[in-house]
């Protein structure tokens, strides 16, 4: 069943409202970089949780460097990795499973949302989410549609369709992604920190277990976001992740899809 709906006028760092936080790069109010005082707070915590699976590395060039990344990596990531690398990957599982993120199913995730007040929320570009969700949904981007500014985006975007030709004509309406620095501000102005959020993307993806089909995993946008905000301080507790994500939501389960008008950036 198609479903519409309506989305709020979106700022560059959220929906509707102006931030009232840091960019997710320097965001102090989360795990992460932060400033003198917020680690000062924090030294205790950090003796009680000294833990290589779970501590992230400290490295300022990185945490700058906005041509890199603006999500945090796990300790022992290589210095210039991003977080699609497979080594980053394997130690983002590790945090995952470490803090026992629970994967569900489409219709478990109905269940809880009716029941128990569970929130789902689409981590696709808001293009993406506009024209088909899962009803009802938030949407907090975690990629979004790369914007061609200068020489290395340009580069990516020209590798891009050397690869995939037919992206030029595709109905998405981008060539490429990149990493969304507001990720974090969105859940925020959303008002879903430390909320019972369930995150999902197109297909889902799998956190890999030894001796299982998938013992590697398969890393999606949504696992990608859920180690965001396990990393940043958002309980374990309050996540759970839909595997097989939209695809199986509206085609192997018929449930309700919505569709919203997309507003436009900067707004």
């Amino acid at each position: 069943m198609l479903r519409f709906g309506s989305i709020l006028p979106r700022t560059k760092a959220g929906f509707g409202v102006k931030s009232r936080i840091k960019r997710s790069r320097k965001c102090t109010n989360f795990r992460g970089k932060s400033s003198q005082k917020d680690k000062d707070t924090n030294d205790d915590v950090k003796e009680e949780n000294n833990n290589e699976d779970v501590s992230y590395t400290e490295d300022e060039e990185f945490f700058e460097n906005v041509n890199m990344s603006p999500f945090l990596r796990p300790a022992g990531a290589p210095i210039l990795a991003n977080t699609t690398d497979p080594t980053v990957w394997k130690l983002m599982q590790k945090v995952l499973k470490k803090a026992q993120v629970e994967q569900i199913m489409p219709k478990r995730a109905k269940e809880l949302m009716q029941n128990e007040n569970w929130i789902l929320v689409d981590v696709r570009p808001q293009i993406d989410w506009c024209r088909k969700h899962a009803y009802p949904s938030k949407n907090c981007q975690y990629f979004i549609p790369l914007e061609v500014r200068d020489l290395r985006t340009f580069t990516k975007q020209a590798a891009s369709l050397a690869i995939f030709p037919e992206r030029v004509f595709s109905s998405s309406g981008y060539a490429n992604v990149e990493e969304n620095e507001n990720f974090i501000e969105e859940v925020v102005e959303e008002g879903l920190w430390g909320e019972k959020v369930i995150l999902y993307d197109d297909v889902g993806g799998v956190i890999g277990e030894e001796m299982m089909d998938f013992q590697d995993g398969v890393q999606t946008p949504s696992l990608m976001a859920i180690h965001e905000l396990v990393a940043r301080g958002f309980g374990a507790e309050n996540i759970k992740h839909m595997a097989a994500g939209l695809e199986w939501w509206d085609e192997v389960e018929d449930f309700e899809i919505g569709s919203a008008e997309q507003m436009p950036m900067g707004m």
